[in-house]
């Protein structure tokens, strides 16, 4: 799929295509752009014999949008760090911003979303667009300094949307007003964003029905080995920022009875970021890896699969989506080669 943003796309994309058609490096194509060669570059990709494409998985329920449409609202709510920015995605009978709510399936679990270093809310919405089609009201929220390396930002960030979520519960003029299941409460976070979900999931006091970690680096071990609620940990063979060595030594040291870590196969590291978004594109050039596949339709559409299969069996109790963890649908997806290393815990 071909960057959103237009700006981004006349001035990447000749170089993305280059790179993807010709199988340069990063580094090849860094040279190119500081020697003034692009107009060569653009010739040769003329000439260049494309790879052959990978396959895509199937399709499954889990991976498509469900049954809502997405309702959206933008908010905000403070932290001792600042003022935090946030959109709010809930299940809804017509999509679009401030639309009617569909209660017909609710209460509905609530969950928080970090996303990355330097990353907002506008560059990584598809979590939450994707999983309130499925039942579940999301905050995606941007923290007030996005390139302060700790944690503490995401970390006070998501237990700060989870409390917004239960106060917008009870609030008779809010669009979630009393369609939330406030007692069942997951994080989510990407990159940094996934550190600090899994950070906060190891405070002591924290109550959490999930976590769900894309790409971790190094988080405290004392932090994980507090860990309780069930948690999935995602990575890619082609992560070159985390690397997939820390989401394995995360992964290791997580105390949860119930836990679960796999591998993308050709995915990278700004892959679960919205595709097309300056955090995806821009990262993909500068300082990650070569990513073999597509990020909708491959990297995310597994990610959204094991996603909402972890939430609807951890968080609704609903046993009928073991196969998609655990059972036969994931062993197809690693015999199929999509993904690599399925690990799991307790199931």
């Amino acid at each position: 799929m071909k960057p959103q943003n237009p700006a981004i796309a006349l001035f990447l994309q000749p170089l993305l295509q280059l790179r993807t058609r010709c199988k340069f490096t990063q580094s090849a194509l860094r040279n190119m752009l500081a020697g003034v060669c692009l107009p060569i570059a653009l010739v040769f990709v003329a000439g260049c014999n494309p790879p052959a494409p990978i396959p895509e998985p199937a399709q499954t329920p889990l991976d498509q949008p469900g049954s809502y449409k997405i309702g959206t609202y933008d908010t905000s709510f403070s932290t001792t760090h600042g003022n935090n920015a946030a959109t709010v995605y809930y299940p809804a009978t017509a999509a679009g911003a401030n639309t009617t709510p569909n209660a017909s399936g609710a209460p509905y679990p609530i969950v928080a979303v970090s996303p990355g270093l330097g990353s907002n809310k506008e560059w990584n919405k598809w979590i939450g667009q994707h999983l309130s089609t499925h039942g579940y009201i999301v905050l995606v929220l941007s923290v007030p300094n996005g390139f302060d390396p700790s944690t503490v930002q995401q970390q006070d960030g998501l237990v700060g949307a989870l409390d917004k979520l239960t106060s917008e519960n009870g609030n008779a003029s809010s669009r979630i007003y009393s369609l939330a299941d406030v007692g069942k409460r997951v994080v989510i976070g990407h990159s940094l964003g996934a550190m600090g979900s899994l950070a906060v999931a190891g405070r002591n006091g924290i109550d959490l029905d999930a976590v769900i970690a894309l790409a971790p680096g190094a988080v405290s071990t004392t932090a994980l080995n507090n860990i309780t609620a069930p948690t999935q940990i995602q990575s890619a063979s082609e992560d070159c920022i985390t690397r997939p060595a820390a989401a394995q030594t995360a992964y290791n040291n997580v105390g949860a009875a119930f836990k679960q870590i796999f591998f993308v196969t050709g995915g990278n590291h700004v892959g679960f970021n919205d595709e097309g978004s300056l955090a995806e594109t821009g990262g993909d050039f500068l300082i990650d890896c070569d990513n073999t596949v597509d990020v909708t339709d491959v990297q995310q559409r597994l990610s959204r699969r094991f996603m909402t299969a972890w939430l609807n069996y951890f968080v609704k109790g609903q046993a009928q989506y073991a196969t998609y963890i655990s059972g036969a649908q994931a062993q197809a997806d690693v015999t199929a080669g999509h993904i690599n290393d399925l690990q799991t815990q307790g199931l």
